[in-house]
Parts: C-alpha cells; structure tokens; sequence
C-alpha cells in the first residue's frame, strides 16, 4: 500500500515536472523555444541591414528609427492613473488642434520602436541602452493592475506591444521579466478578451478600428504564448478566426474605402496587416484574410486620400496632416501593386530631403511626430515592409470614383505639390467617427489647402460619442452640418441617416465632373438636392447645386478655408502663403459672398483659430433653386471664358 501511494507521489511529481512549464511559464532552458516567430524574424534583420548597406533611403529609415528611439529613453513611463483618466483628451496639445497619442497607444508605439532599435543595433552598448529602456517599459505595464478593460483598445494595443517584445527579445530578457510578461498577456489581456466574446460584448459585434486593433493585439499575444498557455492561445485564435473574415469584409468590401476616413484607416488596417503578417511569420496561415474582397484594392482608397502637398482628404476624425503609412509597402507586395510602394518610397524621399536641411542632432519624440510631423507611430515598420521591388513604372489614375461609399477624387498630377487636387464625400452619415458632411469637399491647388475640413473634436466632450438621431455628437460645431463644405437648408443639419450616392461621373484630361445625390440627407425639408464637382482644364474648380425645396426656404453654400477673403459683391480673392484663389458666383446672379466665422458656440470645443468661413445665402426659388460657384487661380475677370457654357447656365 505504502508503495502504491509513493508510486502515485511520483507520478503527479513527474506530471509536474514534465507540464508546469507548458501549463504555467518557460521552463529555465530558452534554448528550445522558437523565438522570435512573429513579423520580424532574425533572417529578415539580417536581410534588411545587408540592403542598407546599398540602398540610401532604407538606411535613412533605420537611422531614424534609431533617432527616434533615442528621444524615447527618458520619456515619462505609463502610470495606471493617467491610462484610465485618458488626459491626453483634454492637453493643451489637444485643444490646440495637435493630435496627440492616447496613454496606451504611445507606450505600446514605444516598445514598437524600441524593439526595433534593439533588433537593427550592431553594437552591445547600443542593445543595452534600448534593452534597459524596454525592461523599464515591461516593468511599468505588468505592474498595471489592469490594461483599462473599459476601453478595451487600450487592452489591444498593449497586449501587442508586450507579446512583440516578449518574442524579438526573448533570448536576451530575463527569466523573470518573460514570465511576469506571460503573466500579465494572460491575465490582463486574453483572459479578459475571451470573457469579453462569451458575453457576446462589443468585441464580437461591433465593426470597426476597435475590432482590428484588439483582435490583433490578442491573436499576437496568442501567438507569442501559444506554447506557454495553449488551451487559451488556441481559444483567442479561434474565436479571432471566425471573426476576423466578417470584419474585413465589412471594412473594405467592395472597393477597399475606409468610412472612419484615413486616419482610421492607417490605424486599424496596420493592426490588420500586422496580424496577417505575425499568422503568416508564424504559422504560414493567414487564414485567407488577404482574399477578402476590397483588401487588395484598399491601398487605393488611402493613396488617393493622401494629397499633393501629403495632407489627407480628412472626412470623419481625421486630422488634415497625413502621415507615413508602412501598410502600403506591405500591401503593395502582397498584392504585387507597385504604386502603392512608389508612392511610399517618393514621400519618404520628400521626407528626408527636407530633414537633411534640419539638425540631425535634434531629440525626436513620437508625440512630437504625431503633433507635427509627417512620420508616424508605425514609422518602424516602413523598414520591416521596405519595398525596393516596388522601383517598377506602373500607370496610376489620376481620377477616380469609388462609387459604393461615395468617394471621388480628382488631381492633375502624381509627385507635384502645386497639383490641383478636389475631393468630395458621399457615402453615410450616422457610422462610426462620421460627421453630418455628405457632399463636402477639400480643395488644393498651388500648394495651398484652400478648401478645408476641420477633422475631429475633443474626444472628451460630453456625449461624442452619440450616434442616435438625438445624440449629443451632432451639436458640435466640428462634427455637424454647419462647419463643412456643404449645403445647408433652413440652418439644419443634414439626416443621421442620410446617404448620399455618386449617380455619375465623366473623365477626360480636359474636363472631369462628379455628380452626387445628396437628397436622402435633406429629406424632410427638401425635395431634391444634387451636386456636381467639374474640375477643368487643369486649372478652375466648378461647384454646381441643384435643389428642389419648399419656396422660401433658406440654402446656404459655404467653404470653410485659413485663406485671408477679400470680398467684391459676386467675386472673392482668396490669399494664403502669397498665392491667390479667385472666387465667381455664376448664379444665382443675384447673391453675393460673405465671410462668415466658425468660431463654435461654446469655449469647450476647438476653436478654429486662422479659419473663416465663404458661403452664400439664397432663397429657394418655385422651381428650383441653382448654385453655381468657380473657384481658379485664374482671375475673376477671364473665369467664364474658360468654362464650358454647359456648366454655367443658370436656367431654372
């Protein structure tokens, strides 16, 4: 009996020993482990230093990086009480108009960085001064007694950032720091996760940036542990899998057009590719997320909302400032679409040529290149996704219409920063960081934005986040109808569910028009409205409204723009930065422009300091009431001679 009893001791003893490592951390021999797996393993390193040595602009890319990282290694570290405050909503940067990184999201673009740095050094002293950063940053987030569940991004987004430092420097962490990160991935992000899906939360249901960013943050951390916790890692890739097709079809299907606008669109499709890119590093399995339709083409949707002089076609929360964009390159060859690499590798260029100019010692921080630099926080991945292959001439339209969300785009000319570039937003109002701006449009052209959309407001203000009909988000001056390049009818905003569709378009080198139904978001006070954007020889802008509302009703035309106006009855000159935009009305001839402020109603809301507003006031007519507008660097005075007559009848 006594040896039975010691036979079943030894036994769970040799059960123990055999699976505690599996089931509770690594074991003290790292040796047998297959580290790092995910997106940057070390025969990429060693591919990417070796065409460095013959490839200038990726060598540049690297030495920002280590620029970059530098100005990171006396950052303050994360405290849990400024993650579940989220001041970063209510800085002096944010009320000034700068976009600046939530709590999370810097620390995780941080370890990003970092991790980066580290892997590209050649020298143990420069490892060392990276590593003893990513040590304090690992020691910050595991003492965090959660990742702020109640807004789960934050979850995400440092789930990724730890399990990314977990597998690129697992041979060189301590036994100590891997399983106090184990135990935190575990505990504050898949655990949590997993509840989150059983209580059929959110996470499972609602489609957008949210649901790329925090399944790709868990399918990482997944990934990195899969042989560390296996019964969990299996649960999170799982339910990651059944989720991950339908979100993306939802996203990008048919035609590739992001409706939270660019901004959105580089954040959640770079987390997208990011864990398309760690399934494939790892289990060389993507799990056809590349076959989704619109995927392929979505790398067109940002290019084209990107403008001469790099500002973004900024509907929804965007801010006007682009910024770099890694994902293309990575698109680009997955997709074997060389334009998407060409445009990348000529903006960087651009980038680096204006930054030979400046000094190289200078610190760079990330917040300091998200309020006012064109990188970005994803800027190390332009070196993991360099690609050189893409040097190949392809054909780009210059014009294009992506008619299921109502977008259309028009430019002169690829790589010129005086091209003419017009844009117009149709689509729907009511979706996720949508503002109430069907037929709104931004205009370039000589290297100036004349024609501008503010982008987001505070995230702090109460009620933003209301999408009903009633909800709070459509009082504010930034997100509702008042303050964008649109029609506005009786002083109201358009529908909450209005939609607007592209019912037609032409393209020619000469002359190209867009013409968008905008009447399903002015259903309850007019008829009809329909607007039509022409952009002419290259040169002149023409803006034509058609609508049919109650007679009496009171139509406002406006364009919201930083340029000084200068106002002479039914002509304006536009000045900004010594260049000139002139202004006609066509019809109706009986209105004049007016300056107009777009200053909010209440001190809590940006202010738009440097903005005025041009519009025109009519009052509809019987019939129909048509406004006609031509906006050229050309004088006022020779405007209607270069305009095809078609474009400029004001019959009724």
């Amino acid at each position: 009996m006594i040896l039975n009893i010691l036979k079943g001791r030894i036994f769970i003893f040799l059960i123990i020993v055999i699976f505690f490592p599996v089931v509770y951390g690594i074991s003290n021999n790292k040796q047998s482990v297959n580290h790092p797996r995910i997106i940057l393993k070390e025969n990429k390193v060693q591919e990417i230093l070796s065409e460095a040595k013959h490839d200038p602009l990726l060598q540049e890319i690297i030495d920002e990086i280590f620029r970059m990282a530098d100005g990171e290694l006396n950052a303050p570290l994360i405290t849990y009480e400024a993650l579940i405050s989220r001041p970063h909503r209510i800085s002096k940067e944010a009320l000034s108009g700068k976009y600046v990184l939530d709590i999370a999201s810097l620390s995780g673009s941080r370890l990003l960085l970092l991790n980066t740095a580290y892997r590209f050094s050649q020298n143990r002293a420069q490892k060392n001064k990276y590593k003893n950063r990513i040590v304090a940053e690992i020691n910050a987030l595991v003492k965090l007694p959660d990742w702020n569940p109640g807004h789960f991004l934050d979850v995400g987004e440092i789930s990724l950032a730890l399990a990314i430092t977990y597998d690129w420097m697992f041979d060189d962490l301590s036994i100590t720091d891997l399983k106090r990160i184990e135990t935190s991935l575990l505990n504050k992000g898949m655990l949590p996760g997993i509840a989150k899906h059983q209580k059929k939360s959110w996470l499972k249901r609602k489609i957008n940036n949210h649901t790329q960013v925090i399944n790709a943050g868990l399918v990482i951390a997944a990934l990195a542990l899969n042989d560390i916790y296996p019964q969990p890692c299996e649960k999170i890739m799982m339910i990651a899998k059944g989720v991950m097709p339908k979100v993306m079809k939802h996203i990008y299907s048919p035609e590739g057009v992001y409706v939270e606008g660019p901004s959105y669109w580089q954040y959640g499709t770079t987390f997208n590719i990011m864990m398309i890119d760690a399934l494939q590093t790892a289990l060389k399995d993507d799990w056809g997320l590349t076959q989704v339709t619109g995927f392929e083409s979505t790398g067109t949707f940002e290019m084209h909302s990107i403008s001469p002089t790099y500002k973004y076609f900024n509907f929804a929360d965007a801010p006007e400032q682009a910024r770099i964009t890694p994902a293309l390159y990575w698109l680009g060859y997955a997709f074997k679409e060389p334009a998407y690499g060409n445009f990348m590798t000529s903006w960087l260029e651009n980038i680096f040529k204006a930054r030979r100019s400046e000094n190289k010692t200078a610190i760079v921080t990330l917040s300091g290149t998200m309020s006012n630099k064109p990188l970005s926080r994803f800027f190390p991945l332009a070196a993991i996704w360099y690609d050189k292959s893409s040097e190949s001439k392809t054909h780009v339209p210059t014009k294009i219409v992506l008619k299921e969300k109502g977008i259309a785009v028009l430019r002169t000319k690829w790589n010129d920063e005086t091209a003419l570039y017009l844009a117009i937003k149709g689509g729907k109002n009511g979706v996720s960081h949508s503002h109430l701006d069907l037929g709104s449009f931004v205009l370039e052209s000589d290297g100036v934005r004349w024609a501008i959309d503010f982008g987001r407001e505070l995230y702090n203000l109460p009620g933003i986040s209301q999408y009903s009909k009633k909800g709070k988000r459509w009082d504010y001056y930034r997100i509702n109808t008042k303050s964008h390049n649109t029609i506005m009818i009786n002083g109201k905003n358009q529908s909450v569910k209005g939609t607007a569709e592209i019912i037609s378009h032409e393209f020619s080198d000469q002359f190209s028009q867009v013409q968008l139904d905008l009447s399903s978001a002015y259903s309850d006070i007019a008829t009809s409205v329909k607007r039509s954007i022409a952009m002419v020889k290259g040169r002149h802008v023409v803006i034509t409204d058609e609508i049919v509302a109650k007679s009496g009703a009171r139509i406002r035309w406006a364009m919201v723009t930083p340029a000084a106006i200068k106002i002479n009855g039914n002509k304006a000159i536009l000045t900004c930065d010594q260049k000139k935009l002139y202004a006609h009305i066509v019809a109706p001839q009986d209105t004049h422009f007016m300056a107009i402020s777009t200053k909010p109603q209440t001190a809590a809301e940006k202010q738009n300091e440097g903005t005025s507003m041009l519009s025109v006031t009519t009052i509809a007519k019987l019939i129909e009431t048509k406004i006609v507008i031509i906006l050229s660097n050309d004088a006022a005075e020779n405007l209607k001679q270069m305009i095809p007559m078609q474009l400029l009848s004001e019959d009724n």
